[in-house]
């Protein structure tokens, strides 16, 4: 298969203008619609997303925590064959698994606290390894 990367854009307006398009004036371009985001967003919208940044780094070291304290409290699910768990509170699902040499057993749809380690990836929860599992009734 032939493989080709195209550098230059050429129209011919309805004027008959020709107007090309290269990787400078895309490069132009670009930095010219982030200058206008951030004049436009201003440093109040600029805060806010560092502190939503901030908010969620929080969430995610309380979900640390709780997990490690054996305190993280969900439902377990299969999603795409494999086993996840949703914290309480939370839309997202984890992939959760057993810690080797563990007694953990999760049955899909019911509710759980949970101990053991959450980790993450770029910030984010990306598995929990469960040392205990509680399930909780009621």
């Amino acid at each position: 298969m032939d493989k080709h990367q195209i550098t230059q854009i050429t129209l011919v307006t309805n004027n008959n203008n020709t107007v090309v398009m290269n990787e400078t004036i895309a490069h132009k371009m670009r930095e010219g619609r982030r200058h206008a985001w951030r004049e436009q967003m201003g440093a109040d919208a600029a805060i806010g997303l560092v502190s939503q940044d901030r908010a969620l780094e929080r969430q995610v070291t309380a979900m640390v925590s709780d997990a490690r304290a054996g305190k993280l409290t969900g439902e377990v699910a299969i999603v795409r064959a494999a086993i996840h768990f949703q914290p309480d509170g939370y839309h997202y699902w984890v992939p959760i698994y057993a810690a080797a040499g563990s007694q953990v057993e999760l049955a899909p749809g019911s509710r759980y606290r949970v101990g053991g380690s959450l980790e993450t990836l770029h910030g984010q929860p990306d598995h929990i390894v469960a040392q205990t599992a509680e399930l909780i009734t009621g």
